[in-house]
């Protein structure tokens, strides 16, 4: 069982056949499956894309993989607020999203409250419904009414 990342500067086609024919899920999924006699799908493949330097061999890597499984069962994980700007994560979601992968956003250290709140837009998906702008203006006015609360409290 595979239980961590896959580095996808190494992927040849070699390696993206066989990546395919992985079932790759969690032990309760098996023992699941295994009880109820249904058919175990095929879960989430990892990898990363923390730095922008290695923009290239992520979109290599995904077309090659690509070319044997669908990317939707590729997930990525992207290290944010660690030597990158809000605009090189925004871009590395919009590439990752563009294509047809799941990004997933890990914080590093003490995150500002956007990198926050764009991480839990990214790994809950919301983004499939609800823009970014939409999204973050609702967690800022959340913040601030939180804030307000607080003061309230404590004045009181």
């Amino acid at each position: 069982m595979i239980s961590q990342g896959l580095d996808i500067r190494k992927i040849t086609d070699l390696a993206a056949v066989q990546i395919s024919k992985l079932k790759i899920t969690s032990l309760e999924a098996w023992k699941k499956a295994l009880k109820s006699g249904k058919r175990l799908r095929k879960g989430q493949i990892h990898f990363a894309w923390d730095r922008m330097e290695n923009e290239q061999c992520v979109r290599a890597g995904i077309k090659l993989l690509s070319q044997h499984m669908t990317p939707d069962r590729l997930t990525f994980y992207m290290m944010v607020g660690y030597n990158t700007t809000w605009e090189q994560d925004w871009y590395r979601f919009e590439v990752l999203k563009s294509l047809r992968v799941h990004p997933f956003v890990m914080l590093y250290g003490n995150a500002s409250g956007k990198l926050r709140h764009f991480a839990r837009w990214v790994n809950r998906r919301v983004y499939t419904v609800c823009e970014w702008g939409d999204y973050n203006w609702y967690c800022e006015d959340q913040d601030r009414q939180l804030r307000l609360f607080e003061q309230y409290l404590c004045s009181s």
